[in-house]
């Protein structure tokens, strides 16, 4: 009976403590692609040229009012 009671407390730790790991590494999982995702310089290239092609399509718009003048 003892013996028994041991080893369900044993497998409910070993659950436990599996759920607590499971739930660590996928916090430090997307940690670590947030930071793959900010240093990847392609990503960063296509960013930039799509701002610098806004721009242009900005500066190239006629004016709608008397403000934009």
């Amino acid at each position: 009976m003892l013996s028994h009671l041991m080893t369900q407390l044993l497998r409910s730790f070993g659950i436990f403590f599996r759920t607590i790991r499971a739930f660590v590494t996928r916090r430090l999982v997307g940690i670590w692609a947030r930071v793959r995702r900010m240093t990847n310089l392609s990503r960063q290239a296509t960013r930039i040229a799509a701002d610098c092609m806004q721009s242009a399509a900005a500066l190239a718009k006629k004016p709608s009012g008397r403000s934009d003048y």
